[in-house]
């Protein structure tokens, strides 16, 4: 029962009895409960509040509960529906069948428990596939965060040759410079081009990476990040 705690109620009847009996049996048991005891205003309600539990008597005479249901429908074909009615005529039940509604009960309304069981059926069914949502969503999260790694590490891996390159060169540059060993200018010239170059595609890549949206990032950008930060992928000049 606790678990109603976490749904809100809009239940749109005109029979008074119902009404003071939903009041009396759902309020401090429902995060809100709304009343309304006509479809117009039943309907404003939904569309700002979009309560999880829609309770509606289908019989109600100030409006047509079935377009208004229809229309929700419309709007978020998972609301969560529960009709009560008195109707008998096979047709009308068979459209209200049709409409997908959750749960039909029918008149008359002997005991409010039946209806307040019905609830907490669906507030079961709306936190079970709340919690299947959050699942398939942590699930894609840790999918996710393995490709990234994948990729992250697959970008490591291509510039270890170039971040080789540039310390080799250096060191060799600098161990020429300490045992005096002379250098011709077009060698000099040639290893300090191949460093600033191999520098400049680092940061290059560097940059890329730093500007991508990890939250958002699609197919097309991973496949461009791990082409432009591979070494031997053919660059502009």
């Amino acid at each position: 029962m606790e678990l109603l705690k976490n749904f809100t109620v809009l239940y749109i009847e005109n029979e008074n009895k119902l009404v003071s009996k939903a009041k009396q049996i759902l309020e401090n048991k429902v995060k809100k409960l709304y009343l309304e005891n006509e479809i117009e205003n039943g309907s404003k309600v939904y569309k700002e509040f979009k309560p999880d539990i829609l309770v509606i008597d289908i019989d109600i005479s100030n409006g047509d509960a079935i377009k208004f249901c229809e229309e929700i429908y419309s709007l978020d074909e998972e609301q969560s529906i529960i009709v009560i009615t008195a109707q008998k005529n096979i047709s009308t039940v068979e459209k209200i069948i049709n409409l997908g509604i959750s749960k039909i009960i029918f008149k008359p309304l002997v005991k409010f428990d039946r209806l307040f069981q019905e609830i907490i059926s669906s507030s079961k069914n709306i936190q079970n596939k709340i919690d299947a949502n959050n699942l398939k969503l942590l699930k894609i999260k840790e999918e996710r965060e393995e490709f990234l790694l994948g990729v992250i590490k697959q970008i490591s891996h291509h510039w270890k040759q170039p971040l080789n390159i540039i310390s080799t060169l250096s060191s060799t540059c600098s161990y020429k410079k300490e045992m005096g060993i002379e250098t011709s200018a077009d060698e000099d010239i040639e290893s300090a081009n191949l460093i600033t170059r191999k520098t400049l595609e680092l940061a290059n890549i560097l940059d890329v990476i730093d500007k991508i949206d990890y939250k958002n990032i699609t197919i097309e950008e991973i496949e461009e990040l791990i082409k432009v930060s591979n070494p031997i992928y053919p660059r502009a000049s």
